[in-house]
């Protein structure tokens, strides 16, 4: 705390939760069905990864990791 110049504990806690969140721990994904090749190609140019196909209505499941910093620190 006092190396990195901060006079709150509070802070060295959110580097915590960042480092937890990044390096280790449970990952949080933002998911999206698919349903026709438009969307196919927006997903990969988003950098999002396929799931799985429902064989119902043969719409794609795909998701990339959530990486919003306002959803790793707890605001809103």
């Amino acid at each position: 705390m006092i190396s990195l110049g901060h006079k709150s504990i509070k802070y060295i806690f959110t580097y915590v939760q960042l480092a937890h969140i990044y390096f280790g721990g449970v990952k949080k994904y933002v998911s999206i069905w698919v349903t026709d090749r438009d969307q196919e190609t927006k997903t990969s140019e988003e950098d999002y990864e396929y799931v799985r196909t429902d064989p119902k209505d043969g719409a794609s499941l795909h998701r990339k990791v959530d990486t919003s910093a306002a959803k790793l620190i707890g605001h809103d």
